[in-house]
């Protein structure tokens, strides 16, 4: 006959490691079940106070998961460490509809700062000539027409080339080749969107600075009724954003409502699948 005894003090330690273990990961669970209730909630607040996000900018709130070894959760405007692909990081501009005061600038401002167009404070707004996007930003097809003309890059790699205008010699006529060229000049435009130029600050009297699409092909492709310059982009000394985006509250509000909830059904769910 065998006979085994247990020992309760061995057992008692033992469950209760198991239950700490089990009890850290319904914690893990509903930090993170939280965090992703918190980045619906701030979704759902930035497509109210957005006009016309764009996908870009619905998928700018970033979750941090909580783990067994950290047992931290976050949700947050994705920056630079979250954005890894080019463009500009979500916080850059969706911060200021958040706490309100001047914009970040953006991918072109800088470029165009750089090349000694934009004086430095100063942002580019849409102008008349503008060609808006379903989201109602200037078309990135324009942007890249404009500063490739200006021998600017938006990016690597794309600069499109347009011919010099030939002019009649002194006989007062082109030759074959002159004419080809000039023809080509033509269709160069017309792929383009037109001929673009700046106005920097106080360069002109009377003019708002910005840049500018010139008429170079005539009424029978733009229409009779249309005048140029037009202004693409109109340059101006401060572009401010009122508080659009109520973050904090929306924040605050989701985690005091959700956060007991998962935790006490996580730790249930957790304490029920415990292995024995």
């Amino acid at each position: 006959m065998r006979f085994s005894v247990t020992n309760p003090i061995a057992q008692a330690r033992a469950d209760t490691r198991a239950y700490a273990r089990q009890a850290r990961f319904g914690m893990v669970v509903a930090l993170t079940r939280t965090v992703q209730d918190g980045k619906r909630a701030e979704d759902a607040e930035i497509a109210r106070a957005v006009d016309r996000p764009t996908p870009y900018t619905g998928n700018a709130v970033y979750v941090q998961p909580a783990t067994m070894q950290r047992a931290e959760a976050a949700f947050g405007l994705k920056d630079n460490y979250e954005v890894r692909a080019p463009g500009t990081p979500p916080v850059n501009y969706l911060g200021p509809n958040i706490e309100g005061g001047a914009r970040r600038m953006k991918a072109m401002e800088r470029i165009l700062q750089k090349a000694g167009h934009l004086p430095t404070g100063w942002h580019a707004v849409p102008g008349q000539a503008a060609r808006l996007d379903a989201y109602g930003n200037v078309s990135r097809g324009q942007v890249t027409q404009v500063l490739s003309q200006l021998r600017l890059q938006l990016t690597a790699g794309y600069e499109r080339s347009i011919p010099q205008r030939q002019r009649p010699g002194k006989d007062g006529t082109l030759t074959k080749e002159q004419k080809r060229i000039n023809a080509a000049r033509r269709r160069a435009f017309v792929r383009a969107g037109g001929q673009f130029f700046v106005v920097k600050p106080g360069s002109k009297r009377g003019v708002q600075p910005g840049i500018y699409q010139r008429q170079v092909l005539g009424k029978k492709v733009h229409g009779p009724a249309r005048r140029f310059p037009k202004a693409v982009f109109i340059f101006v000394g401060r572009a401010t954003y009122r508080r659009r985006i109520d973050w904090e509250r929306v924040a605050e509000r989701t985690v005091a409502e959700r956060l007991d909830y998962h935790a006490a059904v996580a730790l249930q769910e957790a304490l029920a699948t415990a292995r024995p």
